[in-house]
């Protein structure tokens, strides 16, 4: 939890919590307190905000919780420190990490085989396809992350959903699923480009480099394979390099510039964490495809992302329903 705004003891402030979803009136200064940086695919997985206000005297504090995870601890003090809205923070951790989630007994005794299936990220769209053909959901998280199993009344074959997270979270999702029998997955997320790419273009990486070029090899993506039966009006991009930022602040004009010369095409927070948990668990076979949501050094930058929706889903869709056969048919 970070409490921002003047310090004060903690006894001497008694005060009413509200909720910023359900705050109707606000000074300019608190409404421009109000920020969430993050592409569409991480948008859950961000801080939840709320507005303490103690009556007498009149005061206000902007409270952050459930901030976990090295990336999004960065992403918010970033957003903290360099926007300059806030004279003082103060940061308040629990003794242990709060967990990204915790298993119910079905998830805490569930066994998986190679036949089996992650689908990581726009868990909605997934949800959606597989109740339509016929899937039976069991949730597997009792708080956090939602992770549900899907098993056909036919087949009896099963698949693992995950909604997205954001950054190194992802690490935890695939270990924890790896360590369940998981060993084929489907990665779907969003990407802001460096290359002139269009919002809805998917992209295929094959190498992350982060913001020191340090590069971290990707050969074996298995959704090369998908590259010539990917559906005809969706504009896919060969193979590439893809960027990889700890926060939306590291991504600077020089920065995507310098990766752009380099030929790196697009860049996100996740990405190379599949890359390095690919690299160690090699009979481990992931399908990382990433939907354009932004252009960083074009007209349609990160704040146009809402208004981009449409474009994002509509590819989405079709990558959906072009993968959901190959799932089926695998063994």
């Amino acid at each position: 939890m970070i409490t921002v705004g003047t310090r004060t003891k903690r006894s001497s402030f008694t005060c009413t919590i509200i909720p910023l979803s359900k705050l109707t009136i606000c000074t300019a200064a608190m409404a421009s307190a109000i920020f969430i940086l993050s592409r569409p695919a991480a948008a859950n997985c961000i801080a939840t905000y709320h507005l303490a206000v103690k009556a007498q005297p009149r005061a206000y504090r902007v409270v952050l919780t459930s901030v976990r995870g090295r990336d999004r601890r960065a992403n918010v003090l970033c957003q903290l420190n360099r926007t300059g809205i806030f004279a003082t923070h103060r940061w308040v951790q629990a003794s242990r990490p709060q967990p990204l989630f915790e298993l119910n007994s079905e998830g805490k005794s569930l066994k998986l085989n190679a036949g089996d299936w992650l689908l990581f990220g726009f868990r909605g769209e997934w949800r959606r396809k597989l109740i339509s053909e016929d899937w039976r959901a069991t949730p597997l998280t009792a708080s956090g992350l939602d992770i549900d199993l899907y098993r056909h009344r036919e087949s009896k074959r099963k698949v693992v959903i995950a909604r997205n997270v954001y950054g190194d979270d992802a690490e935890i999702v695939l270990r924890t699923l790896y360590g369940k029998g998981i060993r084929q997955a489907i990665y779907l997320g969003a990407a802001g480009a460096v290359n002139d790419y269009r919002i809805g273009d998917v992209v295929i990486p094959n190498e992350f480099v982060d913001r020191n070029m340090v590069s971290t090899p990707f050969p074996h993506n298995s959704a090369q394979a998908y590259l010539k039966e990917l559906p005809g009006d969706v504009t896919v991009h060969k193979p590439f390099k893809h960027g990889w930022a700890q926060t939306l602040f590291e991504e600077t004009k020089p920065l995507l510039l310098k990766w752009k010369a380099l030929g790196v095409g697009a860049v996100d927070i996740e990405g190379l964490y599949l890359g390095k948990f690919a690299q160690r668990h090699k009979d481990l076979k992931i399908a990382a495809l990433f939907i354009i949501s932004d252009e960083t050094l074009g007209e349609n930058t990160i704040e146009d992302s809402n208004a981009n929706r449409g474009a994002i889903d509509a590819t989405v869709t079709k990558l959906v329903a072009h993968l959901y056969p190959k799932i089926i048919e695998s063994r």
